[in-house]
């Protein structure tokens, strides 16, 4: 399953609503086992005042893989 709502909220800047939906897909799964795939645009963190809400959005996931074409910054950490 692929959770497309996230990413929508997100790219138009509703981080909490996305993170708020997050534990629905998680229940969800507990009674219905299936594997759900969440594709955030790294866009929709652009803004450094994204940073907080880009960790909590990484941290409800078990796994994080950015794109193939993602390069991060010179100064990245």
């Amino acid at each position: 399953v692929f959770g497309e709502m996230v990413n929508l909220l997100a790219t138009k800047g509703a981080h909490e609503a996305a993170l708020r939906l997050e534990p629905f897909r998680d229940n969800l799964a507990r009674v219905h086992p299936m594997s759900i795939f969440c594709g955030y645009q790294i866009g929709a963190f652009a803004r450094e005042a994204d940073g907080d809400a880009f960790r909590r959005v990484c941290n409800a996931h078990s796994r994080v893989s950015p794109a193939e074409s993602y390069t991060p910054p010179a100064n990245a950490q």
